[in-house]
């Protein structure tokens, strides 16, 4: 994967005209074969993020990405560290806040960050690991992010193979009510869901999951699709929440477009998670509104 990343970047400075900048990856752990099994795909989302911002912010020098493995404390820190125009101190409270630009006297020349460090820091957030920055003006800034692992294995290879930390939820008493007409979509959710103790309820329409929620059941939680017969999510919702205000619902949806989105908001969900689902986001959106059903409750 980092390789893959490297070999990426390489190609894409010169496209934005910045073949001048030097793109290293370094291992300081050079002298161990580490392999970490983690989510891949969301790993290089963050890396991709990050370089991409430390390449846009540097007009000359270098950007350099990494990682060490640091054994006392059970984690893998990964890097990227650039040479570029440094984070401004009164915007680095802000930094990871959504739609915030890093330098806004400097984004009509290199454009902001948009949401990708936002999103960055919720995807290393949701791996059980930490991010943050060291920056310099003029000098430059480097990003740090932290995974934690559990298991470590000496491979006959020679490799050593870690796995991350993943939170672990204890629901026992909760009922979450899926509603969702495919079932090999609710297969998956149970699947998902199965390790938290909590008892699955399976509505097939709209109208089943505005029954069941009325029938005595106790649901705690509805995960709602949006397109289903009879009666479709939006529907389905706004008809529950006449007789249940505060009743946590996460809707499922395949939209892309931000309308979209918005109007699972209008209707009356908590909030949306979108197709396909990652295990761990739905998991905690899943736990914070637990969280705060039974606070208000």
């Amino acid at each position: 994967l980092m390789f893959d990343v490297y070999t990426f970047f390489n190609e894409v400075k010169f496209k934005q005209e910045k073949e001048h900048i030097n793109i290293r990856l370094l291992n300081l752990n050079d002298d161990e074969s580490n392999i970490l099994f983690t989510d891949g795909q969301r790993l290089r989302q963050v890396l991709v993020n990050l370089i991409g911002n430390a390449l846009k912010f540097t007009d000359k020098g270098n950007v350099e990405f990494g990682y060490v493995n640091v054994h006392e404390e059970n984690k893998i820190q990964f890097f990227v560290r650039d040479s570029g125009i440094g984070i401004p101190e009164d915007k680095r409270d802000i930094i990871f806040e959504r739609f915030r630009q890093v330098q806004e006297g400097s984004t009509r020349k290199y454009g902001g960050t948009g949401i990708g460090l936002y999103i960055s820091k919720n995807i290393i957030n949701l791996l059980g690991g930490d991010i943050w920055f060291d920056s310099k003006i003029g000098e430059g800034t480097t990003f740090y992010f932290s995974l934690p692992y559990k298991e470590r294995h000496f491979q006959d290879s020679g490799s050593f193979l870690y796995s991350t930390s993943e939170t672990e939820y204890n629901w026992t008493g909760k009922n979450i009510l899926i509603a969702e007409d495919v079932e090999v979509n609710f297969r998956y959710l149970s699947t998902i869901l199965a390790d938290t103790k909590a008892n699955i309820v399976w509505a097939k329409n709209g109208r089943e999951a505005i029954d069941k929620t009325f029938d005595g059941s106790n649901i705690d939680i509805v995960l709602m699709d949006i397109q289903m017969p009879l009666i479709d999510g939006y529907e389905a919702t706004a008809e529950i929440r006449k007789t249940k205000p505060s009743l946590p619902i996460i809707a499922q949806t395949a939209y892309a477009l931000p309308h979209d989105n918005i109007k699972c908001f209008e209707v009356g969900c908590n909030d949306y998670i979108s197709k396909p689902i990652n295990a761990n986001l739905l998991k905690q959106k899943i736990d914070t509104l637990l969280n705060v059903y039974v606070k208000n409750s």
